[in-house]
């Protein structure tokens, strides 16, 4: 009898001894008892079998045990993985730290982007990632409330129903959050897509809306028909370069709206824009548009806006000074303290700078095309400004085009109390480029040149400097020069020189520079002045 749950171990019944049989083998003679020897055989075969059966027991045994070492040894491997997770610096950001980096990952959540390497739904990808992750995306609605939608042509049922299935989890775990939505449509007929409805239901979340493509509102998305827009701060209309259908909204889906902050209108034409009619204007402190036909009734836009701060417009006209023989002449607009001019190639464009006076004006950018009459545009530009007799602080020229080293000079003695000038030459241009050796020497505090014969310095306010030059043959020297008399560190330099200390200043090279000639900043860097200079290489200084 074996104890229960002990297996009995095998006892062999021959009792093996080959050096007596071995004896017995090598002599001639003996008795041999046949039925003994049968006997012993056949016990020996049972023995035979019995060894087998021990032995697939050894061996299932020891296969047991291998597999729980083997069990327990990955176990431990496991154990020593989750340990060494514990250490990964990801687990020491406190989670108010790693919110924030969710946060920017899902400020824009593209639902239907199905090109490699795009970043699609990140929320949910978040919330997917582990318990943690998921744990703090969940709860956290301004996450799922960044979205991006494209209405492709002709979307197909099951894509339409994927989309429909996406967008209702987004805009339940976003609850009451303010939306933020970029719209584009590939369509050039009207659809009823249940995305849309679901997008229109949730009108009255709506802070921020961009619509891109040919266009919304009216008879071709009956969806946005009517619409609550309690909160919207920010409406943008943009339209694909090569889209030739884009007409103006139907005005309906917007006139309910009653906090609108940021308005750009892009290339609709505001001509006779019932859109624009139809908006509070009186709210709008931010205007982008672009005038191409008539510009006295777009820029009668600007006159209805009474707290507008930035303007930014996009001069397109082509019309001869006889069309505004007529023209009521806009007054003078307070409220601007920012403005953004893109003038393109237009033939005959300056009157329509004429129509404008902002004597508070603090902030200018001037971006544009080529236009054949150049002079006549930059000459109007500069009555402009010396019409409204402003203080500017920034000034920011960006590939302006046929803007010569001259003509910089001409804007920057205007303006005393400049206090940040930002530079960028066109890399397409053949065009004479502003930052040029004398230049840069004009902005020297007591050297003078040909573009500067007075002995007080050029814009004596100048604080922050930004250059980006294409210029193959860049003359570091100058550059050197002309920094160090401006680091002026005491009040004491200040006075005598007649100009406050540069305190940042950045310089952006073409292609690989050498370091050496600008080595010299290196000490003024460390005194407290903020020099960065960079090429395509990396950093200079």
């Amino acid at each position: 009898m074996t104890r229960k749950g002990h297996q009995k171990l095998f006892e062999p019944r021959v009792k093996v001894d080959n050096l007596a049989l071995n004896e017995r083998l090598r002599s001639s003679y003996g008795i041999i008892d046949n039925a003994k020897i049968k006997g012993l055989l056949n016990q020996a075969e049972e023995d035979l079998a019995g060894y087998d059966l021990e032995m697939e027991r050894v061996r299932m045994a020891y296969e047991e045990e291998m597999h729980r070492l083997g069990l327990r040894r990955q176990g431990l491997h496991i154990y020593m993985t989750n340990l060494t997770a514990l250490q990964s610096p990801i687990r020491r950001l406190p989670e108010e730290l790693l919110s924030l980096i969710f946060l920017h990952c899902c400020k824009e959540n593209d639902l239907t982007a199905d090109y490699e390497g795009c970043r699609k739904a990140m929320a949910m990808t978040i919330s997917c990632v582990c318990t943690r992750w998921r744990r703090l995306a969940l709860p956290c609605p301004v996450f799922w409330s960044n979205l991006t939608i494209t209405f492709a042509y002709r979307n197909s049922k099951e894509e339409e129903a994927k989309l429909v299935h996406k967008l209702s989890i987004y805009l339940k775990r976003s609850k009451s959050h303010p939306l933020t939505l970029e719209l584009t449509a590939y369509v050039f007929e009207p659809t009823t897509h249940k995305a849309l409805a679901l997008i229109a239901r949730e009108s009255h979340r709506w802070q921020y809306i961009l619509f891109r493509g040919d266009f919304f509102g009216g008879d071709n998305f009956p969806y946005l028909e009517p619409l609550r827009l309690p909160i919207l701060e920010t409406m943008i209309f943009d339209k694909f370069e090569d889209t030739f259908f884009f007409k103006e909204p139907h005005s309906e889906p917007f006139t309910s709206t009653l906090n609108l902050k940021y308005v750009v209108f892009g290339s609709l034409e505001l001509g006779s824009g019932a859109i624009a009619l139809s908006l509070p204007l009186e709210t709008i402190t931010s205007l982008d548009y672009a005038s191409r036909t008539d510009i006295v009734k777009s820029l009668s836009l600007v006159k209805r806006c009474t707290n507008l701060r930035h303007l930014r417009i996009d001069l397109w006209v082509d019309y001869d000074s006889n069309d505004y023989s007529d023209l009521e002449i806009i007054p003078q607009i307070l409220s601007i303290d920012t403005l953004e001019v893109d003038i393109y190639e237009a033939r005959k464009h300056n009157n329509s700078l004429a129509l404008f006076t902002f004597p508070n004006l603090v902030n200018l950018t001037l971006t544009g095309g080529a236009p054949p009459s150049f002079s006549r545009s930059f000459a109007a530009l500069k009555s402009l400004l010396a019409r409204s007799k402003c203080h500017l602080q920034v000034l920011t020229i960006r590939e302006y085009h046929c803007l010569a080293d001259t003509d910089v000079v001409t804007l920057l003695l205007q303006f005393p109390t400049l206090q940040e000038l930002c530079i960028e030459e066109d890399n397409y241009s053949s065009k004479p480029q502003p930052i040029s050796t004398s230049f840069i020497t004009s902005l020297h505090t007591w050297k003078q040149s040909f573009l500067r014969c007075s002995s007080a310095p050029l814009v004596p306010q100048l604080r922050v400097l930004t250059l980006k030059t294409v210029a193959e043959d860049f003359d570091p020297s100058s550059f050197v020069e002309m920094i160090t008399s401006r680091w002026l560190p005491d009040e004491c330099s200040e006075r005598e020189i007649g100009a406050v200390c540069l305190r940042s200043v950045e310089l952006h090279l073409p292609g690989i520079a050498d370091a050496k000639p600008y080595e010299p900043l290196a000490h003024i860097d460390k005194a407290g002045m903020r020099v960065v200079v960079k090429c395509e290489g990396g950093y200079l200084v």
